[in-house]
């Protein structure tokens, strides 16, 4: 059974049956902290801030249900990377407008959701050679269980951020 080191999450906990539900659930979840953050979201201390992570798990979100969807029209594919320290650089990030995000996050993984229950039970074996940590096969399963992680992982990250004292302004 994989279990996260950081967080706890045993991704045996997700299955065919649970995931979009799962999915649902935690996106809902994250994406009413992001509201309720608001501006908030903004402040930082060393590493993203709160809408920066709420940014990265929107684009998570939509990056996997277009590799489930090259699954099943190219089974064995090699997945695009999501380039995510790029995405960072190129200011993706920056900016976002906590209400929006938060819509954005909820439809995300709604849509992936959704995606997820069109599956039929021999779809679920399809794979991809995911490239994380190495370049390996993964079904759709494997897909479905990392991506709950990812968000789970992530709103821990985010409450932590949340719960930390606000940084006091930088002098000019």
């Amino acid at each position: 059974m994989t279990v996260c080191a950081q967080c706890g999450f045993a991704y045996d906990s997700i299955t065919a049956r649970n995931a979009a539900d799962q999915l649902e659930s935690a996106g809902a979840t994250l994406s009413a902290t992001i509201a309720s953050a608001g501006r908030r979201g903004d402040n930082r201390a060393d590493g993203w801030s709160v809408l920066e992570y709420g940014g990265h798990v929107r684009d998570v979100l939509i990056t996997q249900r277009e590799r489930l969807l090259r699954a099943r029209v190219d089974p064995g594919a090699q997945v695009v990377p999501m380039l995510t320290e790029q995405r960072v650089e190129w200011g993706e990030y920056q900016g976002l407008d906590p209400i929006n995000l938060a819509l954005e996050l909820h439809w995300s993984a709604a849509r992936l959701a959704r995606s997820l229950r069109l599956l039929s039970y021999y779809d679920w074996d399809l794979e991809l050679i995911y490239n994380y940590p190495t370049p390996q096969p993964r079904d759709l399963r494997w897909l479905a269980a990392h991506t709950v992680h990812e968000v789970h992982h992530h709103y821990r990250d985010i409450k932590s951020l949340l719960a930390a004292p606000p940084r006091p302004p930088q002098s000019t």
